[in-house]
């Protein structure tokens, strides 16, 4: 995947939008993202909030369209638990969280975890698009996972490399992040990347590379691992980065952003469907992008489908 271009391309090769229920869809940057997201024809927004602000925003943003099916529910909570019993039942192939509490809508996703989980656990993933790249890459988990363990690890590198296969990309490549590229005993982060690395060679991770420890100069640069002499395929090429706990994987984000003007977009994997839990706070382009990756996802799978029948 070299671009967000192509991503959208992707999405748009099945002939069917992805029907998205939005929880909390009376706000502004939400309804912006959800509209740029239906003139480029890849979603079916379902609106759960409070229609009389859901209207007016409307008719502010996009007197072009329609205004979409609404949910009449002023209560956040309940409309998180209804939008998820929705997804249940089907009806839904895309959960994103508008304006309301990351924990509110999360919980009432994990309550279902028997109708909608598909992982051990839920783990989110950025991806990311920057001139000094050569493709399309990832960072994971900057949101949902505070420190995780090396099971927890396995299940987060799984859902990424899911992520990338149902995108295209056959064998995903992922890099175990660390401060230095040798084990030493006494950084956990490094101790963590080494299993991680033979549970590969053993075949855990099906088809794709998970090397490490690696620091970040060495994933990002072929150069780099040259004059460093480290031996191995990911370096300089990597789709995916294992971060060992949420601050480092969320500065790492918040820094390819705000400073290195990245092009973003986050989803949440390990469920039966994509979910969007962008910060209530992130612009809507970001919020857009989260929707393009949403959709691509979604649109794998349905390709995935299609074959199989």
């Amino acid at each position: 995947m070299k671009s967000f271009a192509e991503i959208k391309q992707n999405a748009l090769k099945v002939n069917r939008k992805m029907t998205m229920g939005v929880v909390g869809a009376d706000d502004t940057l939400t309804l912006e993202s959800v509209i740029l997201a239906m003139k480029d024809n890849l979603i079916t927004p379902v609106l759960y909030g409070d229609k009389g602000t859901i209207e007016t925003y409307w008719r502010q943003f996009a007197p072009e369209f329609d205004l979409p099916e609404v949910i009449n529910l002023k209560d956040r909570v309940y409309a998180a638990e209804t939008a998820a019993e929705d997804a249940c039942k089907g009806i839904l192939d895309c959960l994103f969280k508008g304006h309301l509490e990351t924990a509110d809508f999360m919980r009432a996703i994990i309550k279902r975890k028997e109708k909608l989980l598909i992982s051990p656990l839920l783990s989110s993933i950025a991806f990311f698009e920057t001139p000094a790249y050569h493709k399309v890459f990832s960072v994971t988990d900057p949101a949902v996972n505070l420190y995780p363990d090396i099971a927890q690890k396995e299940a987060i590198i799984k859902n990424a490399v899911r992520a990338f296969q149902t995108l295209g990309v056959k064998r995903p490549k992922a890099a175990v992040l660390a401060a230095i590229d040798f084990v030493n005993p006494k950084m956990p982060e490094c101790v963590d990347a080494e299993k991680l690395s033979e549970r590969c060679t053993a075949g855990c991770f099906g088809n794709a590379v998970v090397e490490g420890p690696m620091p970040f100069d060495l994933i990002f640069s072929r150069e780099a691992a040259q004059i460093k002499h480290y031996q191995g395929e990911v370096a300089g090429d990597a789709d995916i980065i294992l971060a060992p706990d949420i601050v480092s994987a969320n500065a790492l984000t918040k820094s390819l952003t705000y400073v290195g003007r990245a092009k973003n977009g986050g989803i949440v994997m390990g469920a039966s469907i994509p979910v969007i839990i962008t910060s209530r706070a992130s612009p809507s382009l970001d919020k857009y992008h989260s929707v393009l990756f949403a959709a691509a996802i979604s649109a794998g799978k349905n390709r995935v489908s299609e074959i199989k029948g």
